[in-house]
């Protein structure tokens, strides 16, 4: 009962925390993209516009996480496959949708690159405290 108990308490600091890690992520593409540039104008607009970005991101993030992140978290857990390494390859299944319906391989770059992100944060955030996974009970 205290397997599941601590397996329930990291799925929901995954959730509640995870999607945060958009900001992060955002800022460092942005600190990127910015001293490619070389120029201080491109590089202030450059970050407003990622701390925009971010916060349309991280709605994105939670609404997403919420559904296909706790879907994708049950699932492997249930199948007892719940790891660092199957959270990150479930998490490419977002940019692989993406990329079936835009046809555009840079957005789907994007979104696999976030997703990575908030997959690694899930882990780091709650998974990572939990000694052993096992099935959920019936």
């Amino acid at each position: 009962m205290k397997q599941n108990s601590s397996i329930k308490i990291a799925y929901w600091r995954g959730v509640l925390v995870a999607p945060l890690a958009v900001l992060p992520a955002t800022l460092f593409w942005t600190l990127f993209s910015a001293v490619a540039q070389f120029t201080f104008q491109s590089s202030i607009d450059a970050v407003i516009t990622g701390l925009f970005i971010s916060l349309w991101g991280i709605c994105i993030a939670y609404i997403v996480t919420a559904t296909f992140g706790s879907l994708s978290w049950y699932l492997l857990w249930r199948f007892e496959r719940l790891s660092l390494s199957s959270l990150l390859i479930a998490s490419i299944i977002p940019s692989a949708i993406t990329v079936l319906i835009t046809k555009d391989i840079v957005f789907s770059l994007m979104v696999a690159y976030y997703s990575l992100a908030v997959a690694f944060s899930v882990w780091l955030v709650g998974l990572r405290h939990v000694k052993a996974i096992t099935k959920p009970s019936k």
